[in-house]
């Protein structure tokens, strides 16, 4: 690019004037069109951008005045329709730019007077420091105090949950079983309470199954009673089921299935006593029937003590079922001398309990005819013979005080062996 002279060419009738107009207004193309012939360069975003430069750079070596006239035109016409058109936009939004701007005078004043209520609280809040530090120290320290009693209340309150395996162990065996209940529903209220402490986790499972261990001790404890009842003991058993929710229908039922063992474990460990051999009792005693192989093998010698101690043992049976319902009777008289309706529960317990009185003395009476029926009577003198029936009419009148039964199984095999008895003593006194 030169700036010679003899690089400039002009016509004699061309004037070179940035306002002179080279183009008729009726040649002139469309705002539109002068608007998409913009170069992208005038529309870069890098504020660096020299447009200047990008301008010279597009002249040529040789420069012609009708050329750049005519791209200064372009550029004019360009620029009066871009200006335009920007002043017809802002003609366009002036409402929403009057009233966005109205708004953000709003926003400044919010500003402001949100900017000069923290000063303002900050100069009270000094002044505040200055005249109440001590107080607010006093303060502070209090919080703290109070954040420490806490903390250590929650320690406690853990240590105790931990403990207590050794309270509930004592409750158990000095038979306070009410008293355990109430424990360990105070020690799971208690966790579930801090449960959100993770050492507490673990102690909810423990106490579920400490739950379901003391569950399974009362059962045992209620087994106990149909040896030993008594009354007061039962009562506090009545009232542990209770607080762990059982219904007392559930409680007769597991009584009835407490009894019916008690007859087999009794029966079949007096038996086993008299018995001394081991291979029978570790031989046969896995069979069917244990029971009656066991009573096969007691020897001839022994047999009465055997049966008295049997008697014995299901006397005792015999008696704490009656004792029991006799606790019943008391129950339901007691809610008829205070002149209030009874407990209908109650009444429904003591008729299941006298429903189930016959099924108890079946059981009892075949345990002591199947030990009658599996020994020789026959070779026995006859005061002993005589000694067994006492011991059987005896049991009999049990049987008629306690449910007004018959007690066929044991005329049936008291007849039996009376028959064979008499048989072997007729026929033993004639040859004689």
């Amino acid at each position: 690019m030169g700036f010679s002279d003899a690089n400039y060419h002009f016509n004699d009738t061309s004037t070179l004037s940035i306002n002179s107009k080279t183009v008729s207004e009726a040649n002139r193309p469309a705002d539109q069109d002068i608007l998409e012939s913009i170069e992208a360069a005038y529309f870069s975003l890098d504020g660096n951008y020299d447009i200047c430069r990008f301008e010279l750079g597009k002249l040529p070596e040789i420069l012609e005045c009708d050329q750049i006239q005519r791209d200064f035109k372009n550029l004019k016409q360009q620029h009066q329709v871009v200006s335009k058109k920007v002043l017809q936009l802002i003609l366009e939004h002036q409402n929403s730019c009057n009233e966005e701007f109205q708004h953000v005078l709003e926003v400044l004043k919010k500003v402001t007077d949100t900017l000069e209520l923290c000063r303002k609280s900050r100069k009270e809040l000094g002044i505040a420091k200055r005249e109440y530090q001590e107080s607010l120290c006093v303060l502070a320290n209090y919080r703290k105090r109070k954040l420490a009693q806490n903390l250590l209340n929650n320690l406690k309150m853990i240590k105790d949950l931990y403990n207590f395996d050794k309270r509930l162990n004592v409750l158990l065996n000095e038979g306070d079983y009410v008293g355990a209940i109430l424990e360990l529903q105070r020690c799971q209220k208690s966790a579930n309470k801090y449960k959100h402490f993770t050492c507490i986790v673990a102690l909810t499972s423990k106490l579920q199954e400490t739950i379901e261990n003391t569950d399974s001790q009362l059962d045992r404890a209620l087994a106990q009673t149909c040896l030993h009842f008594n009354g007061n003991y039962f009562a506090k058993l009545q009232e542990a089921f209770r607080l762990l929710e059982k219904s007392q229908s559930s409680v007769i039922d597991s009584l009835h299935v407490h009894y019916i063992t008690a007859i087999y474990n009794q029966s079949l460990n007096i038996v086993q006593s008299y018995v001394s051999s081991p291979d029978i009792i570790a031989g046969d005693t896995t069979g069917k029937n244990p029971y009656k192989t066991l009573c096969q093998a007691v020897p001839q010698e022994l047999f009465i003590p055997c049966l008295i101690d049997l008697c014995k043992v299901l006397f005792k049976i015999v008696l704490s079922y009656h004792q029991l319902i006799s606790w019943y009777t008391n129950q339901d008289n007691d809610y008829s001398s205070e002149s209030t309706s009874p407990d209908r529960e109650i009444k429904m317990e003591k008729t299941k309990l006298e429903h189930n009185l016959t099924k108890v003395w079946d059981d009892i009476q075949r345990k002591v005819s199947s030990l009658l029926l599996n020994v020789d009577l026959a070779r026995y003198k006859f005061d002993q013979f005589v000694q067994v029936l006492s011991v059987i009419h005896r049991l009999i009148q049990v049987g008629d005080e306690f449910c007004m039964s018959k007690s066929e199984d044991l005329l049936e095999s008291i007849k039996i062996q009376s028959i064979n008895y008499f048989k072997n003593y007729h026929t033993a006194g004639w040859t004689n």
